[in-house]
């Protein structure tokens, strides 16, 4: 089991319904032949959601 870590971008509202943008470091957890696949390259969430 290998780890992959990926930022996600994450829209918010602040005090007064002014809307802002955080950033998250997300983690999601890979076998081997999906680690080959998606390492040292940028992958997007529907690649990730394939696994």
């Amino acid at each position: 089991m290998h780890k992959i870590r990926y930022i996600s971008r994450i829209n918010k509202r602040g005090w007064f319904g002014i809307p802002y943008t955080v950033w998250k470091v997300r983690t999601a957890h890979v076998d081997e032949r999906n680690w080959r696949r998606l390492r040292n390259r940028p992958f997007s969430m529907s690649e990730l959601m394939m696994i």
